[in-house]
């Protein structure tokens, strides 16, 4: 029985038909078999030649399926291509997998027939892909996670550059006005995390009395004290922060260890009422749930993600690790962290001999406890191994 396996490549420059056939024609070599499945991520320009560029990728590497998405950024082994041409491509072997592609209807939970067919007891991963011009994501989401509870998804929305209002999400050479779901079994486990960016302030809290989205107290405190105590805490180590850089964290219930900082599902704080002590979230909590302020800035979100790979490297320091994904979000990359390059060479840290590929999301997608949520200002990160 062959082992699985994954090998990927990051490339910068305009179209070449001839450099895509060189590519896919290389990695099926280096590869030594033809794959399940592959990963194309490239930057809008290379759109308008899509139909040849999959021809290319299934001819000359021998690829059953291809999926992808546009961008506006690509990840790669230690390295990050931002506001310049390029593309970035991956193949996939593992063996007696099924790889279903689910097409997602915009404006409608309704799925492709292939969907009606699946075993949810033997699907792994969910990899999704999601146009956000089309489709929106938090309502999707929360019907897939009561369809297939305990199935992680994964994935990230795809992206565009400023200047076009346009993104593409595609099976094969056909695009898709809408996401696309693939459904992937077979003899290997997936390891999945979300960095989101943050470290958390103070102690954990809980709330005492809400209404919907708005947060009254916490350890029957005022909220809207509470959060001005914990901005007034974090000035003192960052003078620079501004009070949006201070979010709301609040454990999911379905984690497994409610004190660790991957238990948090991180949302924005919209607005502090001063009259009546409330805070105004982008997630509506429940009455007792846990609850710790959370700030966010560029330091915190490189050690945030350093603990969470550090974390990730111990627990799979022995198993046969063979690729990964990754989605970064467009607010992350050089300018917010002032080098490049920076969540690609923290993953290589820890995982240097694996194949890497990703792109820069305008969302992204991944679990917190046993649900799957969307993300603002992360990174999700799959980590295939061999079971």
């Amino acid at each position: 029985m062959s082992h699985p396996a994954s090998v990927s490549i990051i490339v910068k420059g305009y179209y070449q038909r001839s450099i895509v056939e060189t590519t896919a024609g290389g990695l099926r070599h280096e590869l030594g078999q033809n794959p399940s499945f592959a990963i194309f991520f490239a930057t809008p320009d290379y759109m308008a030649f899509l139909p040849e560029i999959i021809e290319a990728i299934k001819t000359h590497g021998g690829v059953p399926l291809v999926v992808g998405c546009s961008t506006s950024g690509l990840m790669g082994k230690g390295t990050e291509i931002e506001g310049a041409p390029g593309f970035s491509l991956q193949f996939f072997n593992i063996p007696d997998s099924k790889i279903t592609p689910v097409l997602l209807q915009p404006g409608t939970l309704k799925t492709h027939q292939d969907a009606e067919h699946l075993a949810p007891d033997r699907i792994k991963l969910w990899v999704t892909l999601i146009n956000p011009f089309y489709f929106v994501i938090e309502d999707w989401l929360e019907t897939w996670n009561s369809l297939y509870p305990g199935i992680p998804v994964f994935g990230g929305v795809a992206a565009a550059h400023a200047k076009l209002p346009e993104a593409w999400v595609f099976l094969d050479d056909q695009i898709i006005p809408g996401a696309i779901a693939l459904a992937i079994e077979g003899h290997f486990g997936a390891y999945l995390l979300v960095s989101q960016g943050c470290q958390p302030l103070g102690t954990p809290l809980q709330i005492t009395k809400s209404d919907r989205n708005l947060v009254y107290t916490l350890n029957d405190q005022s909220a809207h004290d509470l959060f001005n105590a914990a901005y007034q805490e974090a000035l003192q180590k960052n003078p620079a922060l501004t009070p949006r850089q201070i979010l709301a964290g609040v454990v999911i219930p379905s984690t497994e260890n409610p004190s660790e900082r991957d238990s948090f599902l991180i949302r924005n704080i919209f607005g502090n009422d001063v009259q009546n002590g409330a805070l105004s979230l982008g997630y509506t909590p429940s009455l007792g749930q846990t609850f710790q302020f959370h700030q966010r800035d560029p330091h915190s979100a490189s050690l945030d993600l350093e603990i969470l790979l550090e974390k990730a490297a111990t627990q799979l320091k022995d198993k046969n690790v063979f690729g990964a994904f990754i989605c970064t979000c467009t607010g992350r990359g050089e300018t917010f962290f002032g080098s490049p390059h920076h969540d690609a060479k923290m993953f290589m840290r820890f995982f240097p001999q694996i194949s890497l590929s990703g792109f820069f999301s305008q969302g992204e997608i991944g679990p917190i406890g046993k649900s799957s949520f969307s993300h603002e200002q992360s990174t999700s990160i799959v980590i295939f191994y061999e079971t």
